[in-house]
């Protein structure tokens, strides 16, 4: 059997807090590339993509119903048209309208 390295952890972030519970998640190139363009446009410069992330999740916890919601419909919408994995989804989307930078690009050259 083969070994598989495990992958190096890029980015953290945490809070000053008693504890913290670090969780690993799997992201897609395009997901990483968005959630790294969204944070340095609110100005985070040390590990963008983790404070992007982390801020997101919290987000969505402060708010249970409705993000039990907006999940429910997403999980229909995805199975409805096909997608097999979230990401998949996430990917087509992301590539659909472009990363920032490449909206950027776009904006000057007109």
């Amino acid at each position: 059997m083969k070994r598989v390295n495990k992958p190096k952890i890029r980015e953290s972030n945490s809070d000053l807090v008693w504890s913290n519970y670090w969780i690993k998640i799997g992201l897609t190139p395009n997901t990483v590339k968005a959630l790294t363009a969204l944070g340095k446009r609110f100005g985070c410069t040390k590990s963008p993509c983790a404070v992007t992330a982390r801020y997101l999740i919290s987000l969505a916890l402060l708010r249970p119903a409705d993000t039990e919601a907006k999940l429910g419909a997403l999980l229909k919408y995805i199975d409805a048209e096909g997608f097999t994995t979230l990401g998949g989804y996430c990917d087509h989307a992301i590539m659909r309208t472009g990363s920032a930078k490449s909206r950027a690009t776009k904006r000057r050259a007109v």
